[in-house]
């Protein structure tokens, strides 16, 4: 979507990937968050109280498909560790993929706000993971609609010192 507002085919996006380059858009990030080991409630915890990529070798995972903002950021963290994952199931829906590890299909690395309910599950923090950002792509010298222009207007409200909580009225 990053490089549909780059190219003018979208007003405004919101984007997650890692390493999207800047040129032609503005990005303003609006959250950023932790990783963290997600698995059932009766799956066996790696060791301790956090949890180190290397204790994930030859768990299967539930994933996102390629493309997603998290995939993307989990790929490169295994990547760097030098660690190959086994992808047991790629769901293009969160729910959908949280209840397959509540089954025990296999584990999920993921950002905590993406894990509405713990019911079932068991969360732990990883150990040197990759910090999860969520940031409003804009282009740069381009008005967009003003639709557009209302929507990031209202994303960035709560960001700006002093500004009351919600939704601004126009």
């Amino acid at each position: 979507m990053v490089e549909d507002v780059r190219g003018g085919e979208l007003d405004v996006a919101i984007d997650s990937i890692p390493g999207v380059a800047t040129d032609g858009i503005d990005l303003l990030l609006l959250a950023r968050e932790p990783i963290v080991w997600v698995a059932s409630a009766k799956a066996e915890v790696p060791c301790g109280p956090v949890v180190r990529l290397e204790q994930l070798r030859g768990l299967g995972f539930v994933e996102h498909p390629p493309g997603w903002g998290t995939r993307a950021l989990v790929d490169q963290a295994f990547a760097g560790a030098g660690i190959v994952r086994r992808i047991a199931v790629e769901v293009p829906e969160v729910t959908t993929g949280l209840d397959l590890v509540r089954a025990g299909f296999g584990v999920s690395l993921l950002p905590r706000s993406m894990v509405a309910s713990t019911r079932g599950l068991q969360l732990r923090p990883v150990a040197g993971a990759p910090e999860s950002r969520v940031r409003l792509a804009t282009p740069t010298g381009r008005s967009p609609s003003a639709a557009a222009r209302a929507f990031a207007e209202l994303v960035r409200a709560p960001l700006r010192p002093g500004a009351p909580p919600g939704p601004v009225g126009r």
